[in-house]
């Protein structure tokens, strides 16, 4: 905001002409009401355009409110009696408190264990308060208090043929671990679960193999890409069309779809952005999109480039996957291109 002043006051001083009047607007109600912006809205008219000074790429270009929302759940597991953290909604918290059921618990360094009858324990679970929007630096308080619980009995075991496998620290808040390892004539995977409610996971395997003997793949997710050209034959200067066809058999969430497109292919635009529910991320080799949320059905990607050399090459795969949960993806298998003079 301070800037925004000292922009407008370089502008002023140099006498540069603005085909449009800014205002620079200063709230004292920011996520705690915004009463501010009703205020203004009441006395004064909506600007034409507005935005956030603050916020980083993609630029915010409108601030006009904010939701505050409560979540509720009933205790899945029933050595837990209550448990409690954060006064803000827009702020990490910095103590959650615990009411548990169990036979003895250890203080930690940043949990406190005090005993209050037969088997009753009252948990404070300590972190470093923040800004939500600037976390670094912060811990939160519940996460370190799931942690604390999912160390102390709740979390599952794996197994793999007999044997006990160690994965990695349980992720705050939903319990998730991952481990991998060689695969050796592996024959037998035993999961046991300790906690109460379900429990979801999944086994996957990954191996390299050259490209060109990649062949079309899907799981939870298909993908089809095609090339499509002005004419019989490609040149120097022509203009084609990818096409990503890609179908979901679920809604997922945080599905990445990679590109790798031929070396005699330069993208039309260059810019990274959202467009039609995806954000687009143009690189040397490869064009990325992401979906933040993708619907179960059919989804159309196209993607103009142009032809700036001649020769044989050939594109590499074209992979889509979900982010979080791996085993839904899809392998679109790699093309060659002949282009001529």
């Amino acid at each position: 905001s301070v800037i925004c002043m000292y922009a407008l006051k370089f502008l002023q001083e140099q006498g540069i002409a603005l085909r449009y009047p800014v205002r620079a607007l200063f709230g004292a109600n920011e996520e705690t009401g915004m009463k501010d912006v009703e205020h203004y809205l009441a006395n004064y008219p909506a600007p034409l355009f507005c935005f956030s000074p603050d916020a980083d790429f993609p630029l915010i270009c409108g601030e006009k409110g904010i939701w505050h929302g409560r979540m509720t759940s009933r205790v899945k597991a029933e050595n837990i009696l209550s448990i409690q953290g954060g006064v803000a909604p827009n702020a990490v918290p910095s103590l959650c408190e615990a009411t548990v059921r169990a036979e003895k618990l250890e203080s930690t360094e940043d949990v406190t264990a005090e005993s209050v009858g037969d088997f009753l324990w009252h948990l404070t679970a300590r972190g470093i308060s923040g800004h939500a929007s600037m976390p670094q630096g912060t811990k939160n308080a519940n996460g370190v208090m799931i942690s604390y619980l999912l160390d102390n009995g709740v979390a599952s075991v794996i197994y793999v043929d007999g044997q006990k496998v160690e994965t990695s620290k349980e992720t705050a808040g939903i319990g998730y671990v991952k481990t991998s390892m060689k695969a050796d004539n592996k024959q037998k995977v035993e999961v046991e679960k300790t906690s109460q409610g379900t429990s979801w996971g999944a086994l996957y395997a990954q191996f390299l193999q050259k490209t060109d003997e990649v062949e079309n793949s899907s799981s939870g997710l298909s993908v089809q890409r095609e090339i499509r050209t002005q004419g019989q034959s490609l040149k120097v200067g022509d203009k084609v069309t990818v096409r990503l066809t890609i179908k979901a058999e679920r809604d997922l969430d945080f599905v990445e779809v990679i590109d790798r497109r031929a070396a005699c292919m330069e993208p039309v635009s260059q810019l990274s952005g959202y467009h039609f529910g995806y954000y687009i991320a143009p690189k040397d080799y490869t064009t990325a999109y992401y979906f933040n949320k993708m619907p179960k059905g059919t989804h159309i990607i196209e993607t103009e480039y142009y032809i700036d050399r001649k020769g044989t090459y050939e594109t590499g795969t074209c992979k889509a996957q979900c982010a979080y949960a791996p085993e839904f993806s899809a392998t679109g298998k790699a093309l060659q291109l002949i282009v001529n003079e």
